[in-house]
């Protein structure tokens, strides 16, 4: 399904009554054909798991769901590998203000250790996926010689806290990053919960980058 925002949302493992996972490319208009002439097909999808509340199942008709493949980084189809570059189009970005900081601050997530369950509460649906947000670097792990995902910490005064920013491998960002050589950038990421954190009672939320640029 294509959306407004220009992003191409399809799933995997769909049967019915069973679960299923939720995939999804920004600005893929150019891949809604192939994706559509592959249904019923087997696919083999990678990417980051990112958990949201942008589709919790809080109204009608909603595909419920809080964990998805997103950003889709590889599919293969019909046994072609497609690698895919992170890309977001510009008018889907909105900058991380004070004011969705203390939306974040208000929600609240407990870990039930003995059935293994996370419980959230005082959670509206989330409606900035993609954000821009500058501040001051720090601690950047590379990690180039390995296939874990590179990262930094970024300090921002909009934000009023640190936030981790995660590169994943191969894409734009992470070059980026490697060749940047200034400690203050601009970031352009997608939100995403913290699950080591919310396994500590904490709800918080941290970015996958897109595009990385001296501010």
């Amino acid at each position: 399904m294509l959306k407004d925002d220009g992003s191409l949302e399809f799933c995997i493992g769909v049967k019915s009554l069973q679960p299923h996972i939720v995939c999804r490319l920004q600005d893929a208009a150019a891949w809604l054909l192939r994706f559509t002439q592959s249904i019923g097909q087997k696919v083999s999808v990678g990417g980051f798991l990112r958990c949201s509340f942008d589709n919790p199942g809080f109204h009608p008709g909603d595909n419920a769901h809080i964990f998805e493949i997103h950003p889709v980084r590889a599919v293969e189809i019909g046994g072609q590998l497609h690698s895919i570059e992170l890309n977001v189009r510009t008018d889907s970005v909105q900058d991380w203000t004070s004011n969705l900081s203390r939306l974040d601050e208000s929600r609240r997530v407990r870990y039930w250790k003995g059935s293994d369950m996370l419980v959230f509460s005082d959670i509206e649906v989330e409606e900035q996926k993609y954000v821009r947000v500058t501040g001051q670097v720090s601690d950047i792990k590379l990690n180039i010689s390995t296939n874990r995902p590179a990262w930094f910490i970024l300090d921002s005064a909009d934000v009023g806290r640190q936030v981790k920013v995660t590169c994943l491998q191969g894409t734009r960002a992470a070059h980026q990053l490697r060749d940047i050589d200034s400690t203050e950038m601009s970031v352009i990421g997608l939100r995403s919960l913290d699950l080591a954190k919310a396994l500590e009672d904490r709800y918080r939320i941290n970015l996958v980058a897109i595009e990385i640029q001296p501010a």
